[in-house]
């Protein structure tokens, strides 16, 4: 006689949902890994798509500067800025004012050639006009010239003509003062975070000190030694 033989249900539901638990724990590193990898991917699409915005705004900050510039200088007025010939004659009139201002303009220069790739734009679509925006290093340049070519002075004509320098730059330090808090104040007129606003105050009032500071110290330098003589002065 033939044997049947019974089979629970109950017991193959369980072992059933026991094979699926077992296969589900295999397949859940290769899932995770998977996962992770998804996720990796997204990242990094998400962070080049937010790197090519950012390259989008500031190509867009220097077209607007570009353009900015060409507004300012364009006009014919402006002319004499690009010719050899005025600016000599505008730093042999005026060697004391650019050269006491030294620090100032190299630093200015500085600030203004910093961005590489707006300077490339500026002198691709308009160079007149980025010559004209340096006129003052060009003069400044030129002042070299000036103060090697002067006279020998004597002492009492040296000091009569750097105490002059100084007391018009003390008369001009107030002014300088108001125009750096109201172009402070400009610069944080689109900064709506308090936090970040005197944050950025702070850092602008420094650099603008550190300017100041420079300007002096280099005009300082370059007029007297270490041990208060006058260099290349008549005693």
């Amino acid at each position: 006689m033939k044997r049947i033989e019974y089979i629970d249900p109950r017991r193959e539901a369980l072992w059933a949902e026991v094979h699926a638990l077992v296969e589900e724990a295999a397949r859940a590193p290769a899932e995770a890994q998977r996962r992770k990898e998804e996720e990796e991917r997204r990242k990094k699409e998400r962070a080049a798509a937010n790197a090519a915005e950012r390259a989008r705004e500031a190509e867009d900050r220097r077209q607007s500067r570009v353009r900015e510039l060409i507004l300012r200088y364009e006009c014919e007025a402006f002319d004499v800025f690009e010719q050899d010939g005025w600016l000599k004659a505008y730093a042999k009139n005026h060697s004391d004012k650019l050269l006491s201002e030294e620090g100032l303009i190299l630093d200015e220069s500085l600030v203004f050639h910093q961005d590489t790739r707006f300077i490339e734009l500026l002198k691709q679509q308009a160079p007149h006009v980025y010559k004209r925006a340096v006129w003052r290093q060009r003069a400044l340049a030129y002042a070299y010239d000036v103060e090697e070519e002067r006279p020998t002075e004597t002492r009492e004509q040296y000091h009569e003509r750097r105490l002059r320098n100084l007391l018009t730059t003390l008369s001009q330090q107030v002014e300088i003062e108001k125009e750096t808090q109201v172009f402070i104040e400009r610069q944080l007129e689109h900064v709506e975070d308090e936090e970040e606003k005197e944050q950025m105050r702070e850092e602008l009032l420094q650099l603008a000190a550190k300017i100041l500071s420079s300007m002096n110290t280099k005009s300082t330098k370059r007029n007297n030694t270490g041990d208060g003589k006058v260099l290349g002065r008549k005693e």
